[in-house]
């Protein structure tokens, strides 16, 4: 389940649905399953509507990272035909929990605090089918890949040019 708020039990923020209006976050499925390679207990999945969640104990529970759909931005996300998930996560160049590389239908985010806060890093990116081409957010990513020899080195695919 979501994180929710300890007032109200519901979400704690929404999105916008393919018509831009604002609707809750929904778990739907889980698109991706990524090890850490530092701990062999420790697993990540990503799931649809965009959210990232963590397991310690070799899957038998998980917790989601609540700062990724927690992030200010996230109420103006909006998915794309494939709706709106989070289809690959990476660890970072040194494989480590606390540096992880993110992204959904709204662009590539990163966290170096173990999920609690994320900042896009999207910029020099252009896109230009939505209305700012070059915004920090709505990129519509496919898919994030880490160059083998050169782990500060990330490669993008964009449903967009």
């Amino acid at each position: 389940m979501y994180d929710t708020s300890s007032e109200t039990g519901k979400p704690l923020t929404t999105h916008q649905c393919m018509t831009a209006h604002s609707i809750a976050w929904e778990f739907k499925r889980v698109w991706h399953l990524e090890p850490s390679l530092a701990d062999p207990d420790t697993v990540y999945a990503g799931v649809e509507d965009a959210g990232l969640f963590r397991s310690s104990d070799g899957g038998k529970s998980w917790q989601e990272l609540p700062g990724l759909r927690g992030h200010g931005s996230g109420p103006s996300w909006q998915p794309g035909a494939g709706g709106m998930c989070l289809h690959t996560n990476r660890s970072g160049p040194q494989q480590s929990q606390a540096d992880l590389h993110c992204h959904l239908g709204c662009g590539a985010f990163r966290t170096d605090d173990a999920g609690k806060t994320w900042r896009p890093i999207n910029r020099g990116l252009k896109s230009q089918y939505i209305p700012n081409p070059e915004a920090e957010v709505g990129h519509c990513v496919h898919r994030i890949a880490m160059h083998r020899s050169r782990p500060g080195v990330l490669f993008m695919q964009k449903h967009w040019t």
